[in-house]
């Protein structure tokens, strides 16, 4: 529906579709309670907002392991104790002001929650990857392109945030993905009081990004994956957790502060540091593993030619206040490599 007035879609209601939309709403007012939307085909959008106020309260969106759920283009959409389930994407924001309390969002395919401008406010609910439940590609409604949904950094992400996005979540729990978060193009990612299980690459990837945590835990698999990656950008934590990885933070250019919670790693490292800063205060590291080549904290700054033609270190420093470290019989402490410039 689009034009003026309002679109109201009582209890009950049952709307089955093959590609297209199940409901479209531009320029109006839209209240959708109870209802059940069920699609199929690649190309099928459960709710489609491009403008007006939307609410949908305790409605269930279904797309058979294939479509997106919700696509926002603009406007202001509100979800509460709704479901997102067996879709390829959960929900797609390009523009627009989202809030989802309750229900949850189960998807197979690139990510369960993509924005990638204007602002999202997510709390209490889930987001969970089904695994082999899609198709090996997923036509990309964005771009018209296809998406390879295993290979690849944002391959089964639960949440990535790009374009200047603001995304804020607070008891949100990512469990089964590959790459819990991704942020890139300067996005910005609040939580609060959450967790993320993954089983890919990494627990957050920052391809270009900025991002606050409190009270999180983020989880691996226990053989592979990094609970955290910087390529570049700024992070503050406070009271979390990386456990169950292999590396604990790996850092090629930015600044991180950590204040308090705790690394628990099995291989290689638990902070690598390449370029930028690293503060640690009051916090636990623990090695899980049996390499007697695994370090604590790495530091491997590049040498790089300066404007003058001469050959200078990058300036990459680790401070560590009261940490407590457990394991070091079996890795090193500290490694900072020797460079002769």
């Amino acid at each position: 529906m689009t034009g003026g007035g309002t679109l109201t879609v009582e209890k009950e209601t049952e709307i089955q579709f093959k590609d297209g939309y199940g409901v479209m709403v531009g320029g109006v007012n839209a209240h959708l309670t109870g209802a059940t939307i069920t699609g199929s085909g690649s190309g099928s959008t459960g709710v489609y907002a491009m403008g007006g106020k939307v609410l949908l309260e305790k409605v269930v969106v279904e797309g058979n392991n294939q479509g997106t759920g919700l696509y926002m283009a603009q406007g202001a959409v509100r979800l509460k104790d709704t479901t997102l389930r067996d879709v390829a994407k959960g929900m797609t924001i390009s523009e627009g002001v989202v809030h989802m309390e309750g229900g949850s969002v189960t998807f197979s395919g690139r990510y369960g929650i993509s924005v990638s401008g204007g602002n999202a406010f997510f709390s209490g609910f889930k987001i969970t990857r089904q695994e082999n439940k899609g198709t090996g590609t997923v036509p990309d409604a964005d771009t018209g392109t296809v998406t390879n949904t295993v290979a690849g950094v944002g391959a089964g992400a639960g949440v990535e945030v790009s374009n200047l996005a603001k995304v804020m979540m607070k008891e949100v729990n990512i469990e089964g993905v590959k790459t819990g978060a991704y942020v890139m193009g300067s996005g910005f990612l609040v939580m609060g009081k959450g967790s993320i299980s993954f089983k890919g690459e990494y627990g957050i990837y920052f391809d270009q990004g900025y991002a606050v945590l409190n009270d999180v835990h983020i989880t691996g698999s226990g053989h592979q994956g990094t609970g955290i990656k910087m390529g570049y950008g700024q992070l503050l934590m406070v009271d979390t957790t990386l456990k169950e990885v292999a590396e604990g933070m790996t850092i090629v250019k930015g600044n991180v502060s950590m204040d308090k919670g705790s690394i628990e790693f099995k291989r290689e490292h638990g902070v690598l540091l390449k370029q930028g800063s690293v503060l640690l205060n009051n916090l636990s590291m623990k090695y899980m593993g049996n390499d007697s080549d695994a370090t604590f904290l790495k530091v491997e700054a590049d040498s790089v030619v300066d404007k003058k033609g001469e050959r200078v270190l990058n300036t990459a420093d680790i401070k560590a206040i009261g940490i407590k470290i457990d394991g070091q019989a079996k890795a090193r402490g500290v490694y900072f490599p020797f460079y002769v410039l």
